[in-house]
């Protein structure tokens, strides 16, 4: 059981765990780096960049509906592969 750790946090090593090729990309990628709080930045939304893998892209997706999370483009949610 995970501890409270903020959610992006988390599906990143969840990422990590499956062997998930990725780049953490914008300011959440600047954030996990941080060396203390007082140099957070925030925003609202979470970026990934992914290769242009199936398999890659899949085993992403299956990390992220395990998380209980939903991947939207838009104002549109993205159908099952």
């Amino acid at each position: 059981m995970w501890p409270e750790v903020d959610p992006f946090t988390r599906l990143v090593a969840e990422l990590d765990a499956a062997r998930v090729r990725f780049v953490l990309i914008g300011v959440w990628g600047a954030n996990f780096w941080a060396r203390s709080a007082s140099t957070v930045f925030t925003t609202q939304d979470y970026d990934l960049l992914l290769p242009l893998d199936p398999d890659e892209v899949l085993r992403a997706w299956r990390v992220c509906e395990q998380a209980g999370l939903r991947l939207w483009c838009g104002d549109e949610p993205l159908d099952e592969p």
